[in-house]
This record gives structure tokens, sequence and C-alpha cells, in this order.
């Protein structure tokens, strides 16, 4: 057997990759020899081995894991799905969830189901790609995208979307009833007595919904809970929802069913001088890196996203292993960030 010494590279056109037949042929041996010496596990003795790592880190051969996995049907890709790309959550999100990921050997692909996208169209990007499981990001997904991923035959794990704990794809999630609860036993704790409650664009279902448990708790409080619309979740729904509720409204607290939406209302408050937190209360609920930026500081409810992020990718790899696992809901409890939005308690 040829022994591995450094090998002098040869002359190959300017930008042409080097493959596995450039590696073959100087080494001498076959392609299928250069694919079992990459293959973890596969027949071939240490002496090939090392003379066609040695070759190929000469030549500067780099094998395609993607393709061998195409080949061999398990390329490792999963698929994080999601519509919400004007959720400024998102990027941190990605971040744990890609993260996670890749310490455990998969290959993150971001796939954007936003506009006009069918269900049906999604299954066909996902069977073109390889794509062996899905993390759903988004809970504004409708159904009938979330039945069409299951019934394809792969693992599906969604993030953010808890509604029973026997849901329809397994999930990690913080209960939405959980985060209402906290918010209005916080506001009534802080000595605000008239509570408002403001959400996304009326009739939007499919989003997270944190109102009903904190309009039932504030009923046991003996507090009317007068909910409010924003016409869409971005910063400029939370702050012109604010200046309507100001001119129609003795209310003197609001949880924002997100931060972005609370931001907005934030700004709205100060404009009209409004003293936040003496005369009014203000809640988001996210905690996104901007809340805690100094000149916001607002008080919100976290979601912890690494903590999701791993319990969604444990799942993931437990359905892997046995594919007829009884769906299940993994929940975290909902924890209020204290900052500047609220009276000291």
């Amino acid at each position: 057997m040829a022994g591995t010494a450094v090998l002098a590279r040869p002359k190959i056109a300017p930008n042409k990759p080097v493959t596995l037949k450039d590696v073959a042929e100087k080494a001498g041996v076959s392609t299928a020899a250069v694919s079992r010496s990459f293959t973890p596990g596969a027949p071939v003795s240490e002496d090939m081995r090392k003379l066609v790592l040695a070759t190929a880190d000469a030549l500067g051969y780099r094998p395609n894991r993607l393709a061998a996995g195409l080949a061999s049907g398990r390329t490792g890709l999963v698929g994080l799905v999601t519509d919400d790309f004007a959720n400024p959550a998102l990027l941190e999100l990605l971040g744990h969830f890609t993260t996670h990921l890749q310490e455990q050997g998969f290959r993150p692909i971001l796939m954007n189901l936003g506009g006009d996208v069918s269900a049906d169209k999604a299954i066909r990007m996902v069977q073109e790609y390889g794509v062996e499981a899905l993390v759903l990001l988004s809970p504004t997904l409708p159904l009938p995208f979330i039945r069409a991923f299951d019934q394809s035959g792969l693992t599906v794990v969604q993030a953010f979307d808890f509604k029973s704990h026997q849901p329809f794809v397994s999930q990690s999630a913080v209960q939405d009833a959980a985060a209402g609860r906290l918010a209005a036993n916080t506001l009534h704790e802080r000595g605000y007595r008239k509570l408002a409650y403001l959400g996304g664009p009326r009739g939007d279902k499919s989003v997270r919904d944190p109102f009903p448990g904190y309009r039932i708790t504030g009923e046991k409080l003996g507090i009317t809970v007068e909910p409010f619309d924003a016409s869409s979740w971005s910063y400029e729904g939370g702050f012109d929802a604010i200046q309507g509720l100001l001119k129609s409204s003795q209310c003197d607290a609001c949880f924002c069913a997100s931060d972005v939406l609370a931001i907005g209302a934030l700004a709205a408050l100060r404009q009209a001088g409004v003293s936040v937190p003496d005369d009014f209360g203000l809640i988001g609920l996210d905690d996104i890196a901007m809340s805690g930026w100094h000149d916001i500081g607002l008080t919100t409810i976290r979601i912890p996203r690494d903590e999701i992020a791993g319990h969604c990718i444990d799942l993931m790899q437990e359905l892997r292993s046995e594919p007829d696992r009884a769906r299940e809901s993994r929940l975290i409890k909902p924890e209020l960030i204290e900052r500047t939005t609220l009276r000291a308690g």
C-alpha cells in the first residue's frame, strides 16, 4: 500500500472544483474506495483511508455532504418554516434553532410561506429539497398547512402555538392563558384597576391569544377588562390603537399581545404626556431585545425562545426514532421581566 506523503497539487483549471474522480485518479484507487473512505463505518482499510484523505487534502477536495445525503435519502436537512418575517423576534429565534440543530449535526434550511404559497406548493418545495423534518416557527400558519405537513410523512414539530395538551403535532410553547393570568395578576398587584388588552387585527384567530386568561383573571379580581384591536401586528398598529384608547377609555393599564405593539403604545402614551408608569402601566409579551433598550425599558412577559428551541429539537429527535409515539405539548412557565413601565411592587 502506498504511503501518505504530501502530494503536489495537479494543474486544475481555475475555479473548477476538485471532484471525487480527481482524488481517485491521483491516489490510484477506485471512486468507490474514495467514497467509502469518507463514509463513517464503511468497509475500508485504515491504510486506504489515510491515503485517500491525504490525497484529498493535498488537492483541496471537500466531499459534498448534501449530494451524498440526497443519494442515501438521509440529507439531515431540517426546514425552519415561518410566514412572519415582519416580527423582529424572528432573527433571535432563528439563531437559537440554527445553533441547536447544527450542534446535533443537522443542516437547517429556511422556508418562507408568506404571500400566496399554497399548502400543495409548500409540500412540493419540501420534497424537492429532500427535507427530513420540519419545525414550524410561526403561530400564524393556517391549520391546512399544518395538516398537509403532518400527512406528508415528515417529522413535524411546532413552536409557540399551544392550544391543547393533546396537540395535532408535537409542540413546545408558553401557554397563552398562563401569560394572560400573569399579566392580570401583576397589574392588579401594582394598583391598576381599569385594565385594557391590546391584541392584533380583529378576526385574526390564527395567532396566539392570551386574552381569555387575562379576562377571566381580571373578572375574578373584580376588574372588567376592555379589549382593543390593533390594525396590524406592528409599531404603528400599537401607536394608533393607544391613541384611540386614550380618547375613548378611562383605562389605567394595558397588556399588549406583543412587545412590538407595546413599544408603539409606549410611544403614543409619551407623546400624549401620560406618565408611565405612575398614571398608566404597560406590559408586553415576548421580551425582544429592543424592549430592554435604555430609552424603552418595557416590562414584559418573557417567551423563553432558547428553551422552546431545545424542547422542539428534542421532540423532533424522539419522533424520528419513534414515528408512532403520541404527540405531546411541552409547556414552559412564562416569566415577568421587570423594567420601567410598571409601578414598583
